[in-house]
């Protein structure tokens, strides 16, 4: 077994303050690294699984100690959860590793705006994948999805066709403040779906993990689901595959339809 393990070195350039007595420069205990993110291989981040390691999950600073939980997607693992140590120093060089194995290093030079991505190495190796395998990598902090974003969607090709052809979608989000066990930062709100001249509303819940958001709600046996991804700073969340198993405001049809839009912040 191996692969795309999460051991992740990142460096963030910590605002430094100076000392009157002295010339010691004390760490930033500010949680600039706290929050949701995304760390993968290559060179650029991608909503989705294309390098041979990618991780998503939560990292947590106090002071000058970092924790993480994160999943890991690689060529040679299938998706598991490993916990992360790791300091930061007076320079701004964090160094985090999976505990217990140390099979996943990360380098990266965070900006001083982590939303911004960095870029750096990533090395997968050890017990879990037995290739060892280190390449460029690419990190970024996303922001909290908190907020309303709004645009048109369009009907995905479907058999039999979508009985409204197209609308607009809505959703009001709300972003826990911490991450469950998993890595993942539960999101709850609200789907408002407008077209064939009325607005229909549901209640959503689900996760955020980094740029992958995925939502859904039961009703009397049916749901609606809702799967896309964000970009770093959350201005826009791209729906790939916006569900409703009737359509709302369709003259009772029953067929299940499927949409996509882009929708921006509000």
């Amino acid at each position: 077994m191996s692969g795309r393990l999460p051991h992740l070195l990142l460096v963030s350039l910590m605002p430094l303050a100076g000392c009157a007595a002295g010339n010691f420069v004390p760490i930033n205990p500010s949680p600039g690294l706290t929050g949701n993110w995304q760390i993968q291989s290559g060179t650029a981040i991608t909503s989705g699984p294309t390098s041979p390691v990618f991780i998503t999950g939560a990292l947590q600073q106090q002071g000058s100690q970092v924790t993480g939980v994160f999943t890991v997607d690689s060529f040679c693992t299938t998706q598991p959860t490993f916990n992360f140590t790791g300091t930061v120093d007076a320079s701004g060089n964090l160094a985090l590793t999976a505990t217990p194995f140390s099979v996943v290093a990360v380098k990266l030079a965070i900006p001083t705006n982590p939303t911004t991505v960095a870029n750096g190495t990533l090395g997968a190796f050890g017990e879990i994948c037995a290739l060892a395998w280190e390449g460029p990598a690419v990190g970024v902090r996303i922001a909290s999805v908190t907020g309303t974003f709004t645009g048109p969607v369009t009907a995905n090709a479907t058999t039999p066709p979508a009985p409204i052809s197209s609308g607009s979608v809505s959703l009001s989000l709300t972003q826990a403040s911490t991450a469950n066990a998993s890595g993942q930062f539960p999101v709850a709100g609200e789907l408002t779906f407008t077209g064939g001249g009325c607005t229909s509303n549901t209640a959503v819940t689900g996760t955020i993990s980094g740029e992958g958001i995925v939502l859904g709600s039961s009703a009397g046996g049916s749901s609606v689901s809702f799967a896309g991804a964000t970009d770093p700073a959350t201005s826009a969340i791209a729906g790939s595959a916006i569900q409703f198993p009737a359509v709302p405001c369709s003259g009772g049809s029953s067929t299940p339809s499927s949409y996509a839009g882009t929708l921006t912040r509000q």
